[in-house]
């Protein structure tokens, strides 16, 4: 152990005689403090590159690797199943649903219902026998149950599992294995993220938010786990959507196209 800065591993000779090198380090974003540790070194053997995250805790030391799905994973093995939106006239515009496996986009200004077409999602999938997760960074659980309540829905059914986190207070490496963690362990079949505007704003680090991105949506695809998310953008006619931006906003740029409606992948 010692206390080095990254650019003294290059010359010191210390490093030349290690077997293995791990790096660690922590960086300020905006205000909180990030931990992240990389294997700069380990002599013999492969091993996940670029900074993992690392958290301090009354446990220890818990580590979450750096979420990676490189092409060699292969291709999910659709098979071509339409599931229920949980609305029976939403159905027959979707040709008889989503499609199992794939990812969907509810974009849409505040208030027109992204939140309320997801629960349909998640409550009409636990109704099919297909377990739900709502993973909310908008209403905690007293104000959730509020909502569902006036559907007649209730997020004590055992189908169910609410995972929320305030976005004042997450560490989006964390969220991300957290998520993962209990789509497996509940054998989840549908996810409902509400919504991405305050998971984007948890992180300044564009590339990051975007390797997590996609591998949340390869992993989900390959073992048939249906995602769908929610964006808040202020018209769909007239604006395109891209991923964060460093300015810590969703860009929105004038668009001669018009788009209206959920944006199914």
């Amino acid at each position: 152990m010692g206390e080095y800065d990254g650019e003294e591993l290059v010359g010191k000779p210390e490093f030349t005689v290690a077997d293995a090198i791990l790096h660690l380090s922590a960086r300020r974003i905006s205000e909180r403090e990030l931990r992240e540790f990389e294997v700069r070194k380990l002599r013999g053997s492969d091993f996940l590159m670029g900074r993992h995250a690392y958290r301090l805790s009354g446990d220890g030391v818990s580590v979450f690797p750096r979420l990676a799905d490189p092409a060699e994973q292969g291709s999910p093995n659709l098979d071509g199943e339409r599931i229920s939106s949980g609305i029976e006239a939403l159905d027959k515009m979707l040709a008889e649903g989503y499609w199992s496996g794939a990812s969907t986009l509810i974009a849409g200004p505040s208030g027109c219902g992204k939140t309320l077409l997801g629960l349909h999602f998640i409550f009409g999938g636990a109704r099919d026998g297909e377990p739900g997760l709502i993973a909310t960074l908008q209403e905690n659980p007293s104000q959730l149950e509020r909502v569902v309540k006036s559907f007649d829905w209730s997020l004590e059914e055992d189908a169910v599992e609410v995972m929320y986190r305030s976005p004042v207070d997450i560490y989006i490496d964390q969220w991300f294995h957290e998520l993962l963690e209990r789509v497996e362990r509940g054998g989840v079949r549908r996810v409902l993220i509400d919504s991405l505007d305050d998971l984007g704003f948890t992180t300044q680090d564009e590339v990051r938010f975007r390797e997590y991105m996609y591998s949340l949506v390869q992993r989900c695809a390959r073992n048939q786990v249906s995602l769908m998310m929610t964006l808040e953008v202020p018209d769909l006619s007239r604006v395109r959507i891209s991923p964060i931006s460093t300015s810590r906003t969703w860009r929105t740029t004038s668009s001669s196209s018009s788009t209206s409606g959920p944006v199914h992948r």
